[in-house]
């Protein structure tokens, strides 16, 4: 099994924490005004309406930081669509399409911004070649292993194309997907490519596109495919 050194963190961590420095320091600030509230000279109308906002402005604040550290798994819904890949453990295309587009009408403001970014291997071709199906397949299992480790548990991975993976970043703008898909595409390569040995690793290389919904697709459809035909454009 591929160890990960102590360095090496969950790439997009620092999305969370964008929102957590705006959150907590919010639902801090105000959980500490109404403590100190009955302290303060006011009027009590006044006191009465600042109590009422401050309440109101926590428990938002506290519902937010519980929902960015929730561990969600979409449900199936009955709609009897194959939800993993058994040879990497993440989504499949079809149910990782359907499960963003539930995700993102959830809620009562307007749709997340999600970077969808997708990493396929260069030299995978000639990899098949000289050491057989076997090894491909291994390969992709550890990419699969490694793109669990360093995205949040909110973010959903797939595979798709039969060699390609691609994880739908939630709250991740395009703004920041240059800098998020190199961090993951850089920690995963070194963490897999950096545990082959001899010719196999020579072989390959990491390839990695990112697209931003809603920036430049309308869709998860389309999101992915857009995705694909990127890395297609690499190649």
């Amino acid at each position: 099994m591929i160890q990960i050194t102590p360095r090496e963190r969950r790439s997009s961590d620092y999305l969370d924490n964008l929102q957590r420095r705006v959150y907590f320091p919010v639902a801090m600030l105000c959980g500490l005004g109404l403590v100190g509230l009955p302290f303060l000279p006011m009027e009590q109308p006044g006191r009465t309406h600042v109590w009422l906002t401050l309440t109101v402005v926590t428990f938002l604040a506290a519902f937010v930081l519980m929902m960015y550290g929730r561990n969600e798994e979409p449900s199936n819904s009955g709609r009897g669509l194959p939800v993993r890949d058994p040879l990497t453990g993440l989504y499949t295309d079809d149910y990782w399409q359907h499960a963003l587009s539930r995700r993102r009408r959830r809620g009562f403001r307007r749709p997340m911004p999600v970077t969808c970014l997708a990493i396929g291997v260069g030299g995978i071709a000639t990899l098949r070649e000289t050491h057989g199906q076997s090894a491909v397949d291994e390969l992709l299992k550890r990419l699969g292993l490694e793109l669990f480790r360093h995205v949040r548990p909110r973010d959903l991975g797939c595979r798709f194309g039969d060699q390609r993976l691609a994880v739908a970043l939630m709250s991740c703008p395009a703004k920041l997907a240059d800098r998020v898909g190199e961090r993951i595409a850089h920690n995963i390569g070194g963490a897999v490519l950096g545990g082959l040995a001899g010719e196999p690793r020579g072989l390959l290389q990491i390839r990695w596109v990112h697209v931003t919904l809603p920036d430049h697709a309308a869709t998860p459809i389309q999101l992915l495919r857009m995705a694909g035909d990127a890395l297609d454009r690499q190649v």
